[in-house]
């Protein structure tokens, strides 16, 4: 769980120290092979690499309520399609009122407590670095 909390700073780390080499991190998910980014064309279509199989099965699938996840595997690919074609040429459109809807249904579910207010994540907050998009 410390990975969760202080992963970005440990990636960091490890980056600077072995320059534009491949290094491994043991992370709440196991043992991780960071590749440096210049590898990333010579392996994206390397079948034994599949990035959709270990999502499928790192986020379980195939327990009920988390079945989404398998559609990153699906043989079609249609999660991956629509992302490339569909939504990133609409994504300025919908961002806003998809933010709208959001807090309005938390509000509606959750109501509104009179004891908060707004918080700014950024970079050197302790949320986790996947919450800081």
């Amino acid at each position: 769980m410390d990975f969760l909390k202080t992963g970005m700073s440990v990636l960091d780390k490890a980056k600077s120290s072995v320059a534009d080499k491949p290094f491994r991190v043991l992370s709440e998910n196991g043992d991780l092979t960071v590749l440096p980014p210049r590898f990333a064309h010579s392996i994206r279509n390397e079948n034994d690499l599949n990035f959709g199989a270990f999502i499928k099965a790192d986020f379980h699938y195939g327990i009920a309520g988390f079945e989404p996840f398998g559609f990153v595997d699906h043989d079609s690919q249609i999660l991956q399609n629509v992302a490339r074609k569909q939504l990133t040429k609409y994504l300025n459109t919908v961002t806003e009122p998809l933010s709208l809807e959001t807090a309005f249904a938390a509000n509606h579910i959750f109501g509104e407590s009179p004891g908060t207010s707004p918080l700014t994540a950024t970079r050197n907050s302790s949320l986790p670095p996947q919450l800081l998009i």
